[in-house]
């Protein structure tokens, strides 16, 4: 999402004087699983968007404080120091060790807690810095940029990091007697619900979410990350539900194998709530889904008369 900033910090920006801003985010994931991002300094650096072909300074040490990584940024070098790592504590502080094209200071840093409620937790990101430029015109020229241009989303690309590193995975695959632009016509339609087993109705939230309802009041939660008309592919991850999962995040694609028949694979990576059994979370999913792709068979495939 674009920054916003005040008349008061607009002025202060432009005037070369440090703004600190703080922003609190929550994840489903919790402290321990989130701060497992920050194991390793390169990759989770690696892992963020706007840090193209990210490399480590040799002579400096590989993984805790001191630590620096450097990029190439708007025809310049970036650097980013690693100064606070309390594996206590939950916090996580980089700074750049000298200006680069956009800072004349900066710092960020990730603090992690326990959720007020729930299972998952907060992350406060705070950034303190200053914009570099000669004189008020050219801050407030950067400024302009930043504040329309996208800001990446940290929570999320670190959410999806520790989910892609350390989640379980299952994969199905079926044949349905059904075109692939039928078939996607209902599943590339993210307010239609009707090839999810006992879906009774769905309602859309912000922020390209929804809420699935079923029987007994039970209700599931669901963003849609990626949805590609010409690959026929779905990308979404369930945020709540009753599964024994902090997080999930489900593919399915549609391949064509002629006119009448389609191929759906259907991917998953999910991490499995702290103290509850790998083992047995991964074979609770891998059922699930297999009684799932076989109602799924009888529902859509041509052949077989629906009741």
């Amino acid at each position: 999402m674009p920054l916003i900033f005040s008349p008061v910090e607009v002025e202060y920006l432009a005037s070369g004087k440090r703004l600190s801003r703080t922003s609190n985010n929550p994840t489903p994931l919790s402290p321990k699983q989130f701060w497992a991002a920050f194991d390793d300094y390169l990759t989770v650096q690696q892992a963020l968007s706007g840090h193209p072909d990210v490399k480590l300074e040799s002579d400096k040490p590989a993984n805790g404080v001191g630590a620096t990584i450097y990029f190439e940024y708007r025809e310049s070098v970036t650097r980013e120091t690693l100064v606070v790592y309390d594996e206590e504590k939950h916090i996580w502080k980089i700074n750049l060790p000298e200006p680069n094209s956009i800072f004349a200071f900066y710092e960020a840093t990730a603090r992690v807690f326990k959720a007020s409620e729930g299972d998952g937790s907060e992350v406060t990101l705070t950034i303190d810095f200053a914009l570099q430029g000669k004189d008020a015109e050219e801050r407030t020229a950067i400024l302009h940029t930043m504040a329309n241009s996208a800001q990446p989303q940290r929570i999320e690309e670190l959410n999806t990091f520790v989910l892609e590193r350390d989640g379980l995975r299952s994969s199905f695959e079926i044949e349905v007697h059904a075109s692939a632009d039928k078939l996607w016509s209902v599943i590339g339609n993210w307010e239609d619900v009707s090839w999810v087993q006992y879906a009774t109705d769905v309602r859309m939230i912000p922020a390209d979410g929804r809420k699935i309802f079923f029987p007994h009041n039970n209700v599931v939660e669901e963003r849609l990350v990626y949805a590609d008309d010409a690959d026929r592919t779905l990308v979404y991850e369930v945020r709540k539900s009753s599964l024994p999962v902090s997080l999930y995040r489900g593919t399915v694609q549609l391949v064509p194998v002629d006119d009448n028949l389609t191929k759906v694979k259907y991917n998953n990576v999910f991490l499995p709530k702290e103290k509850k059994d790998p083992h047995k979370v991964q074979a609770d999913i891998e059922k699930l889904f297999n009684d799932r792709f076989k109602w799924f068979q009888s529902a859509f495939d041509s052949r077989v008369k629906c009741h």
